[in-house]
């Protein structure tokens, strides 16, 4: 692994930070680009204003729920530390929303909007993890026959192949951001239809890469499931629930104006 991606005297550059700054950079460019598609009338102002408090609340909610689930205290959030990406997620999702119905852009075309850039980014922090060594996947069984995709982390100091989870979840979400883009005409024709696929795949992706994770997580049900699972249905869930409201509660010509 390379937790420190350049140093040169005492000045240190570590890989996660780079990678965390970098997909933030790829998510603002890429909103402002699939605004002019995704919402034509919004002012780019108004784009980077979204990104600025999606931005900030996402680091503040990662941050707080790492805090939270690990047991650290309230003045630990102003330290370096580790970060919950989907105490991120939803926080932001939850600030991005309240801005968007101030903004007077339905909460269908806001996940349409935002969904492509976020699975980018998420792509791109998911190499900082694995860079760093976090988030590491379970050991193989069979760690005699080596398949080619497994890796070791030095720095746990087992000499054991695991999954590469890290990689896999980018490789997912770099996936869903790319037919996120390509499927432009349908913005129009099946508001809603981008953004399911980017909650809904990632809540699935995340879900089942739970299983094969290494690190010690936590559970919420049973020793069965983790935080981020339980998180990942209830986003589904939540998700079908807007969606069924908008079918049947608003005409065909009004549903992509909630």
């Amino acid at each position: 692994m390379y937790p420190i991606l350049f140093q040169w005297g005492n000045f240190i550059v570590p890989s996660w930070h780079a990678f965390f700054v970098l997909a933030a950079l790829l998510g603002w460019w890429t909103l402002s680009l699939w605004r002019q598609l995704a919402w034509p009338e919004g002012h780019a102002r108004s784009v980077d204003s979204l990104f600025l408090i999606s931005y900030i609340s996402g680091y503040v909610g990662a941050r707080g729920l790492s805090i939270l689930l690990e047991g650290e205290t309230l003045a630990d959030f102003f330290q370096l530390g580790s970060m919950t990406l989907y105490g991120g997620i939803l926080l932001a999702a939850l600030t991005s929303i309240l801005y968007a119905y101030w903004k007077k852009l339905s909460v269908i075309r806001l996940a349409d909007l935002a969904l492509p850039s976020l699975m980018l980014g998420i792509a791109v922090g998911r190499i900082g993890c694995f860079l760093n060594g976090d988030d590491y996947g379970k050991p193989l069984a069979d760690q005699v026959n080596i398949p080619f995709w497994a890796v070791k982390f030095p720095n746990l100091g087992d000499d054991l192949y695991r999954y590469p989870v890290q990689l896999v979840e980018t490789v997912v979400c770099g996936t869903i951001a790319g037919y996120g883009w390509s499927k432009r005409t349908l913005l129009k024709r099946r508001p809603g239809e981008i953004g399911t696929i980017g909650i809904v795949g990632y809540a699935i992706t995340r879900f089942v890469l739970e299983f094969y994770r290494g690190d010690d997580r936590g559970h919420l049900v049973s020793d069965i499931l983790s935080p981020a699972q339980v998180i990942s249905i209830a986003v589904i869930l939540a998700w079908a629930a807007v969606m069924i409201y908008i079918r049947y509660t608003q005409p065909v010509s009004e549903q992509d104006q909630v």
